[in-house]
């Protein structure tokens, strides 16, 4: 849409891609050689001119007017890459159009070993908990709402600290809360938590910030027994860390024994 205001083409493609020291190299990825699958999204838009280009995955950078985008989508993306042992390359010239391409670790089925019944146990599971989740950004509030209601928990979403403190004082029959650090508004995530545990000192709390660990943990006062992940976070993590928080308070009925590995943080 932005990159083709006139309309153009769009292209994307999927393929295997065996990796040499050479190839990451030329391509300056610092990921183990070996094979992908590159996912390549390509469009003959307007392109990248050279001097914004080496900023594009810079969190918060933009070229976009004010109320158009907050910079943060391929920051994301590359954090995303990151964790999967992957990496995402961008290659445009102006008026000529932009590739980027994201290189996927491949998966060797031949040598996996299949999931364990605990595994299997632990994402069939459809024990359904009350989640008060709190993010002022719509999207990543929708992405987060569809993976909690898909594992069959009840979700109750807000835009902010405030508007959750309402909703809390009208029905505090949650299981879990899901919040923000810093958000618009008067209460920030650290006082939600405060408020809230004023009268429901168990409640399960999960922190998602954007900012580093440490910059997270010097926001709260005092400090909180939650457990606390860094945007971006990726959907087997989080789902993971919903579950872990929800078995430890019997909300759920799904032993910790059959927590997968990825579950164990």
């Amino acid at each position: 849409r932005d990159a083709m205001p006139n309309g153009g083409r769009l292209v994307i493609s999927l393929t295997n891609a065996e990796l040499s020291k050479n190839d990451l190299a030329r391509l300056g990825e610092d990921i183990a050689p070996g094979r992908y699958v590159a996912l390549t999204v390509r469009d003959t838009g307007v392109g990248i001119p050279k001097a914004d280009l080496e900023n594009v995955f810079a969190p918060f950078f933009t070229t976009k007017p004010p109320g158009s985008g907050s910079g943060l989508g391929l920051s994301m993306i590359q954090g995303f890459m990151k964790q999967s042992g992957g990496a995402v390359h961008v290659a445009s010239e102006p008026d000529q159009g932009t590739n980027f391409t994201l290189y996927f670790p491949a998966f060797e089925t031949s040598s996996a070993q299949a999931p364990d019944g605990s595994a299997q146990a632990f994402y069939a599971s459809r024990d359904t908990a009350r989640i008060l989740l709190v993010e002022d950004e719509p999207r990543v509030r929708h992405v987060l709402t569809d993976m909690l209601a898909q594992q069959g928990h009840a979700v109750h979403p807000a835009a902010s600290g405030d508007d959750a403190f309402e909703l809390w004082l009208k029905d505090s029959t949650f299981d879990l809360l899901i919040t923000d650090v810093v958000m618009p508004g008067h209460i920030q995530g650290p006082a939600l938590v405060e408020l809230i545990r004023e009268t429901t000192p168990d409640l399960p709390v999960m922190l998602i910030s954007g900012y580093s660990r440490d910059e997270a943990r010097a926001l709260q006062s005092p400090p909180f027994n939650v457990v606390q992940l860094t945007k971006p976070v990726s959907r087997v993590d989080f789902i993971a860390a919903v579950s872990k928080l929800l078995i430890e308070t019997s909300a759920l009925n799904l032993p910790e024994t059959d927590l997968p590995k990825a579950a164990q943080i």
